[in-house]
């Protein structure tokens, strides 16, 4: 309650005390004297008036803070909503990259074994040629010769390659 009406309810307390003390004191109101009566029925009137403005003003705030609550709740609940979408399009991007990625990745593992077989294919046709005019020279030349001209990593893999084709 606000300051200005707890300060209303305190004076109508104390107003309705002194009305209830008089009535006590004459049960019959026309026992009372006049002026005495005047003022009790001008002041029950006051305290009506008051009890009702009273009870007008705690409504508009219980409508008011009622409203208030419903709007915190619709805001929160399309937050919510806003949130989850947000996921669910985060969730989404990050199965299409993924995909993306994986259709990449894919693409570069069928470059290298296509380099890969390439490789092994023409060094094969090397060392043949090399043979071939070794025979016919009569000249000695070892089937390395070819092979460090080729990287680390891959030359283990050719050498394998070749052994498994007989291109030795």
């Amino acid at each position: 309650m606000a300051p200005a009406a707890s300060n209303a309810a305190q004076a109508l307390n104390t107003s309705s005390e002194v009305i209830s003390a008089l009535r006590k004191l004459f049960p019959d109101p026309a026992q009372m004297p006049t002026e005495l009566r005047t003022a009790v029925e001008k002041t029950e009137a006051q305290t009506s008036r008051q009890v009702t403005r009273n009870l007008h003003t705690a409504t508009s705030q219980l409508g008011r803070a009622k409203k208030s609550l419903a709007e915190a709740k619709e805001a929160r609940g399309q937050h919510r909503k806003a949130w989850f979408a947000y996921l669910v399009e985060c969730a989404n991007t990050w199965k299409e990259q993924q995909k993306v990625y994986s259709d990449h990745e894919q693409l570069l593992k069928a470059q290298e074994e296509k380099a890969r077989l390439e490789i092994v294919h023409i060094t094969g046709q090397i060392q043949q040629l090399t043979h071939k005019n070794v025979a016919e020279s009569g000249m000695e030349v070892t089937t390395t010769s070819v092979l460090p001209m080729i990287p680390p990593e891959t030359a283990e893999t050719v050498e394998e390659d070749l052994e498994a084709c007989s291109c030795k």
